[in-house]
């Protein structure tokens, strides 16, 4: 058929005169796009023409296109199910055809998620967040439903979600009234006196404190005051940026939206905030210049976890923000001789970077450019055809400054900017020229930034542009050191370390994959899966206050960021007793005792916290392992005739033990002391039985994690001569890979880097049992079901109640273990 033919067919899908003559001038589009539409009955195509637009731009497998076209023919995949469908698509280009049983499950085709399930699950995100929605009224951000909601209802419509939790809401507050409708009143007037230790957004500083937040302001001794001029600004333009800023410090948090936050975003949050909002102000920026990659649910959890570490943004921006801007200065770039549009592929220009061989295109006229990439910015090109790249200096020693990637074809909808552009800035392009025009005094970043310095300067100085000082620091990694057997075919062992993966691609793939249940998964690494675990904010932004912001190489032992948690929970969380793994325990004279209840403390330390009564019941339940048939000197536990005291309770000997027909010991028998005539070497903890308890016991779930995953890497031998020269030697491997990392990314013709990579040849070896879940739990009834509540177990752990609690049901995480010489004393008590 001929391409006249391809264009009528183009035109029954009613697309605008400017979207369809794009489509026309470029053969290939207008072929898919028409094959694609063909496949589509007449009176639906206007209907799903964007979704046909998207499938012709972004697959260029034929086969494909035509799988993909008929399953929206067929309504299999509609709106919310596209971008997953096209995901699919681009990671099997090199399969003749899409395996459809396989791009059903990616897909959720069949997957019904009806208005009755939107709503319940709004209702419950509402009510985890009532408090705030009340303090706040209208003012509320509703963004922050959809986040919990999506992640439990991955295919449900956003559109139907918005309108229950706006139906809810409503339902909630009540009309708006008039103090509804006015700007939310500021925490602290432009007119009160500026209080020690905070700058004019010393709320900021204030809040992090009361969240248990040290400001990162002490750091600053390291940096010049922004009149200092250490950028090394021209006169006029440190005049005009002073003249904006009134010499107050100004840093950002640039976040990516393509996932959720994890432990290393916080150590840049407490830089970031708390330097800037000392001495100035800091403002959270999301960089959200790949679409492909980026969600309204990203946008939402970041700023969530944001407030939850304690921090205040001075304001909120976005890189899409300033596409225009970004755009004109594009053109500029061109007009000056320094960018040009190429068209190599990745593969290409990644070989000439390696050669240090110039593109073809290098040398074209700059009118010919202009034009380019104004056909680029019209979608006439499609991705991959045609790339904007910087004209740096391809001789360089420093690969990021080999004509990197300046903007990029993308036919993606755009969270903000929706259809608008075809073309996007790359990171390099961006981060340093928002920095610049948002006045950015300090731009702090992770050190793997420190070989894409001299690119960040350039492209400022070739726009005569204002220079922020950047300042590069050392990422934090959790690093334990164990030993595991050698890759060798030897099995000898060798010692190595073990590192917590904070690669977000990772992460992705294992939420993707359903190895793990979501970004809050208590065994990621991401704030959110540590909040749900159990830890605080306190207690991380403790450890990273106690470790120091600086350039070194730091690797933390994970046991160190529990033991900030037990620092900060110790004083704070309520005493319960509970049994994860239950041996019933009979007391024999039961009748012949008089003790029907005991009376515990709260809080040991805290008698102002009260008490509580707990029955002590004929049938108890303790730790099966604090019983063993044959006692040892080291053993405090219960043991057949041995003595032993119960928590709070008196003694009990153990006069009987009882098996099942296979062995097993199912229970104990034992006399109670309750005047504790003998001094015993322990004290057991017990919770009596529900059955008996009249409601003060009851049976949990209880969830035992290790990390999902963790990235091995061989620990060098090290001797007491050489101990120097390898630590030496080890911070240089460190700034290798970082440089590496960065290397990687300017060989990348998409031109944008996440940053994310555990970098090197690192092995990554998954976690055997990253999850033990115990069933048959017994815990006091007054840990309630509030989910995000600590408790202590004594003698066992930290506890957190689990957001999977309902009315039936109550799970407990473990977020940590006792010191072991607590538990030992525990037990002495």
């Amino acid at each position: 058929m001929s391409d006249t033919d391809d264009s009528q067919v183009i035109d029954t899908l009613g697309l605008s005169d400017k979207t369809r003559a794009s489509y026309n001038k470029n053969a290939d589009l207008c072929r898919r796009l028409a094959a694609a539409t063909r496949l589509v009955a007449l009176d639906d195509r206007k209907d799903v023409a964007a979704m046909l637009a998207q499938i012709a731009s972004k697959v260029t497998v034929d086969a494909h296109v035509a799988q993909l076209a008929t399953y929206v023919a067929e309504k299999k995949i509609d709106k919310v199910r596209i971008d997953a469908a096209l995901k699919f698509a681009g990671a099997h280009k090199k399969d003749d055809k899409l395996d459809l049983a396989a791009l059903d499950t990616a897909c959720g085709v069949g997957v019904v998620v009806s208005e009755a399930d939107i709503t319940a699950a709004v209702a419950a995100a509402l009510e985890k967040q009532k408090a705030e929605i009340t303090e706040l009224r209208y003012h509320f951000n509703i963004g922050k439903l959809f986040g919990p909601v999506m992640s439990s209802l991955k295919w449900a419509d956003g559109g139907v979600v918005r309108s229950a939790a706006e139906k809810q809401l409503a339902a909630l507050l009540g009309p708006r009234t008039a103090e509804d409708d006015k700007p939310r009143a500021k925490s602290k007037s432009k007119g009160e006196p500026k209080k020690k230790g905070g700058g004019k957004k010393g709320g900021a500083v204030k809040e992090a404190a009361e969240a248990g937040v040290t400001s990162a302001a002490d750091e600053g001794h390291e940096f010049p005051a922004p009149s200092a001029n250490a950028a090394g600004n021209t006169p006029a333009l440190l005049k005009a940026h002073l003249a904006v800023t009134g010499g107050r410090v100004m840093t950002r948090f640039p976040p990516e939206p393509n996932g959720y936050l994890h432990i290393g975003h916080a150590k840049a949050m407490f830089l970031d905030f708390g330097y800037g909002a000392k001495l100035g102000e800091c403002v959270l920026r999301y960089d959200d210049t790949n679409p492909e990659a980026e969600s309204q649910e990203y946008i939402d959890s970041i700023l969530d976890s944001v407030h939850w570490m304690g921090h205040k943004p001075a304001r909120i921006t976005y890189s899409s923000d300033y596409f225009h801007t970004l755009h004109a200065l594009a053109i500029k770039l061109i007009k000056r001789g320094k960018a040009y549009v190429c068209h190599q592929t990745g593969a290409e220009s990644s070989e000439c970077r390696r050669t240090r061989t110039d593109s073809p295109w290098r040398d074209r006229p700059i009118d010919e450019n202009l034009r380019l990439f104004d056909e680029m910015r019209r979608g006439l090109w499609a991705e991959g055809e045609a790339w904007l790249r910087m004209k740096i200096d391809m001789q360089s020693d420093n690969p990021c400054m080999r004509d990197p990637c300046a903007y990029r074809i993308k036919f993606h909808h755009h969270p903000r900017t929706g259809d608008e552009w075809a073309i996007y800035p790359s990171y390099d392009f961006t981060h340093c020229l928002v920095d610049s025009l948002e006045n950015i005094t300090h731009s702090l970043c992770t050190l793997e930034f420190d070989i894409r310095r001299p690119a960040y300067y350039w492209l400022i100085d070739a726009l005569d542009m204002y220079r922020p000082l950047v300042w590069e620091f050392s990422r934090l990694e959790f690093a334990d050191r164990v030993t595991l057997p050698d890759d060798d075919a030897s099995g000898a062992e060798r010692d190595w370390f073990l590192y917590t993966t904070l690669s977000k691609r990772r992460l992705l793939a294992a939420v993707n994959s359903g190895k793990a249940r979501g970004w809050d998964d208590p065994r990621m690494p991401t704030l959110n899966g540590l909040r749900r675990r159990g830890f605080t904010a306190a207690a991380i932004n403790g450890l990273i206050e106690a470790i120091g912001v600086t350039r070194a190489v730091q690797r933390i032992p994970f046991r160190r960021l529990e033991q900030q948690l037990r620092v900060d929970l110790d004083p704070s969380a309520p005493r319960r007793m509970a049994v994860l793994r239950p041996l019933k325990l009979v007391i024999s004279n039961f009748d012949d005792v008089k003790l029907r209840e005991v009376t515990l403390p709260n809080h040991p330390l805290h008698a102002e916290r009260g008490s509580r009564t707990l029955p002590f019941t004929r049938t108890l339940f303790i730790e099966a392992s604090d019983f063993r048939e044959v006692d040892s000197k080291d053993f405090y536990g219960l043991a057949p005739g041995k003595e032993v005291g119960l928590r709070h309770a008196g003694n009990v000997t153990c006069s009987e033990v009882q098996r099942d027909a296979d062995g097993r010991v199912v229970a104990l028998v034992g006399t109670l002391d309750e005047h504790k005539k003998n001094k015993t070497k322990g004290h057991l903890h017990w919770v009596p039985d529900p059955e008996l308890a009249g409601g003060a016991s009851r049976r949990a779930e209880v969830r035992l994690y290790e990390w999902l995953f963790h990235v091995c890497e061989p620990v060098p031998e090290v001797t007491n001569k050489t101990k120097a020269a390898d630590v030496e030697a080890a911070a240089a491997a460190a700034k290798a890979a970082d440089e590496a990392r960065a290397a990687k990314a300017a060989d990348n013709a998409d031109g944008h880097d996440e940053n994310d990579d555990d970098g090197g040849g690192a092995e990554q070896r998954a976690s055997i049992e990253s999850e033990e879940v115990l069933t048959d739990a017994i815990v006091e009834t007054s840990v309630g079901t509030t989910p995000f509540t600590h408790f202590q177990f004594e003698r066992v752990g930290y506890f957190v109640v689990d957001p999977d609690t309902d009315g039936e049901r109550l799970v407990l995480n473990r977020a940590t273990t006792l010191k072991e010489s607590s538990a030992k004393k525990g037990m002495k008590k």
